[in-house]
């Protein structure tokens, strides 16, 4: 039977620690039930990695055995020399100790001083990989075996384990006014014509809430609640007019309107990031603020969230006339999907969508 389904209790994981800290965090919580030793390898680069990987899993010292050590990024016999002073010298374990050994993270270099260090000094270590993207433990050594994963990591976790706090709008209808499904139904009554933004923002009548509502807040509502039907997903995975927020800043910093990035819709599904902005424009620069600012929104946020984030834009804009020059730009960009007004029209098109981003 596989160690990773038969765990011995005197267990240790050790986890090479990477700037991709979410493989870390995923092997983490899939054993935390029945593990109480851990050993976590940085350097210098990785320590603030290292904190937000405790704060995502919840470990703490007073609850969990818990041992770090710090190394070199490269150099093969300096890390297998670290290896033999920590583990020999301040732990001092015996040779039958089992170790689970997590090969995801760290350098190349880092991998191969860990995977021979622990080969060859306690004969009960396993090996294990995560591939990026992938719901699943690959187990390497000494047996191979595929581990699909059975946690669910929540947007609050995907965050933390990036360092960043998560704060949403906590957006909602304003009274009187019609639900997004009523909006979206409205539109298609009225043949998909937009209603004039800079009429309603000039409307003495409306407060600003009922402005900020119409002028597309309920677009992102619907979009919200269609993702979250459709892929079943719990309230703790999603959210929507969220602030990021650095939490390497001070408070003070932290909160500054100048040191937020906002971010229409946030989920995670199979314990991938998604990142969407939605946009409700109309007239002849609709396009191109779709491709500019939408695009570049998503990559503002998502370059600090890891290589398996995937970026949506969903536009009510038509976007036939430019779709090649769009889609060439999305992909130059790692803009993953484009859902426009055409695609909204029908609803085969978005149930495709859906299908393909299941599979």
């Amino acid at each position: 039977m596989s160690r990773l389904q038969q765990i011995h209790p005197d267990s240790i994981l050790v986890t090479l620690v990477s700037e991709q800290t979410i493989p870390n965090v995923m092997l983490i919580k899939q054993l935390k039930a029945k593990l109480q030793n851990y050993l976590f390898i940085y350097t210098e680069r990785t320590r603030l990695h290292l904190q937000w990987i405790l704060q995502a899993t919840g470990l703490q010292a007073g609850n969990y055995r818990i041992f770090s050590m710090q190394t070199f990024p490269e150099g093969y016999s300096a890390i297998f020399n670290d290896l033999q002073t920590f583990v020999d010298g301040k732990i001092q374990l015996p040779p039958h100790t089992p170790f689970l050994v997590n090969l995801t993270g760290g350098t190349k270099i880092m991998s191969l001083a860990v995977f021979n260090y622990f080969k060859q000094h306690f004969d009960l270590s396993t090996f294990f990989y995560l591939p990026f993207g992938r719901n699943q433990v690959n187990e390497v050594y000494p047996s191979t075996a595929v581990h699909p994963l059975t946690i669910k990591l929540s947007l609050e976790e995907y965050f933390t384990a990036h360092g960043m706090h998560i704060k949403a709008s906590g957006a909602s209808v304003p009274k009187g006014l019609s639900t997004p499904e009523g909006m979206m139904q409205g539109l298609k009554k009225a043949k998909w014509q937009l209603p004039d933004n800079k009429a309603i923002q000039e409307n003495p009548l409306m407060n600003e809430a009922e402005k900020k509502y119409l002028t597309g807040e309920w677009f992102e509502l619907y979009c919200m609640q269609l993702i979250k039907k459709s892929l079943g997903l719990p309230a703790k995975a999603i959210a929507c007019g969220i602030k990021v927020q650095n939490m390497e800043l001070s408070p003070a910093e932290r909160y500054a309107a100048n040191s937020d990035n906002e971010i229409d819709i946030a989920f995670v599904y199979d314990n991938r990031l998604y990142l969407a902005e939605c946009k409700v424009l109309r007239g002849k620069s609709a396009a191109g603020k779709v491709h500019n600012d939408a695009f570049y929104r998503l990559i503002s946020v998502a370059q600090r969230l890891g290589i398996a984030c995937r970026k949506i834009v969903f536009a009510l804009v038509d976007l036939s006339a430019q779709r090649e020059f769009v889609e060439r730009k999305a992909r130059l960009l790692g803009i993953d999907y484009v859902i426009d007004l055409n695609d909204f029209h029908k609803d085969l098109q978005l149930k495709a969508w859906f299908k393909q981003l299941t599979q």
